[in-house]
């Protein structure tokens, strides 16, 4: 295993360390920081620098920007509701205001059981890739039992349990996210831009473009919290989550942008295009990303769960 690696996977270890200190891992705010930002950065941090690239050549990072910009704003109208609409809605005042808010629910429930499955699914299908397992089926046995676990363990043992995985997948997660940032930087550093890069943006790519804010959703979690944390301390959470996405995000695709450039990709993309093309950073890499794939459907299942539950 090269040197290189090894100073990676230590550096990874001790941001996980940090993260799980008690001063940090026990404030109110960080805790409930982690329920949207699990959710946001799910399948959509994969799929974001090899499809954006696809869709936008160059231009990827603006589209990337103008995404998150528009979601932060998305976000600054749930926050106005966590203000000013819970506090009608807890007097129960307006009948009208309650069916309304009731029906939501009921629409975002059933939303949130598919989007639960999905991530489940996308975990599983990640295990079974890695481990090139063949019985036809494995895909949706491992999703069952998972997704029977959580329901178990939150129905005997509360949010709180459920809570505190997501909190440990969440930090294996950002210390892979933090390490291979920095290692793209060492790329990017050591390797030339072509001279010349054709763009492949086209108008009729906008509806797609508009159709990926999903992959920076999940910020709305924050609004089925209410019983675990107070409106003021959703609000703060959700606006952590989202400025913290959203330089990740941006970084991913200006930082990445490079190795598509000197390494394009053939072929249709998929969920794990980013993890073939990143043994072209480190050796190494493919199974850091591998790692952060499978956390990152894990926490954000669970960030959903933790929402519907809050939203039924």
């Amino acid at each position: 295993m090269p040197i290189v690696t090894i100073i990676w996977g230590v550096l990874a270890i001790l941001i996980v360390w940090v993260l799980s200190h008690p001063k940090i891992r026990n404030k109110p705010v960080w805790r409930a920081t982690v329920t949207p930002l699990a959710s946001i950065i799910g399948s959509g941090f994969l799929i974001a620098a090899p499809l954006l690239n696809d869709l936008s050549g160059h231009y990827a990072i603006y589209v990337m920007v103008t995404l998150c910009v528009f979601a932060y704003s998305i976000g600054q109208i749930i926050r106005w509701n966590i203000q000013h609409v819970e506090p009608n809605l807890a007097a129960q005042q307006d009948r009208h205001l309650l069916q309304i808010e009731r029906l939501s629910d009921i629409a975002l429930t059933a939303a949130y059981v598919l989007s639960v499955t999905y991530y489940l699914y996308l975990f599983s299908s990640f295990i079974v890739r890695i481990f090139s397992i063949q019985f036809s089926g494995t895909t949706q046995i491992i999703t069952t039992v998972v997704l029977l676990l959580m329901a178990f363990f939150g129905y005997f043992r509360g949010f709180k349990i459920l809570e505190k995985i997501e909190i440990f997948a969440v930090n294996i997660k950002l210390s892979i996210i933090t390490v291979f940032l920095c290692a793209l930087l060492f790329f990017n550093l050591d390797h030339q831009a072509p001279s010349h890069v054709p763009s492949s943006f086209d108008m009729k790519h906008i509806p797609i473009i508009m159709g990926l804010l999903i992959m920076i959703q999940g910020f709305e979690t924050s609004r089925y919290l209410g019983k675990e944390y107070s409106a003021e301390i959703r609000v703060k959470s959700m606006c952590n989550a989202q400025l913290l996405s959203t330089g990740i995000y941006i970084i991913f695709i200006l930082l990445f942008s490079l190795v598509f450039q000197l390494h394009p990709l053939s072929g249709e993309i998929s969920d794990t295009s980013v993890i073939d093309i990143a043994k072209y950073v480190f050796w190494g890499a493919p199974i850091f990303l591998f790692i952060a794939a499978v956390t990152s459907q894990l926490s954000a299942a669970l960030a959903d769960f933790a929402g519907n539950g809050g939203a039924s």
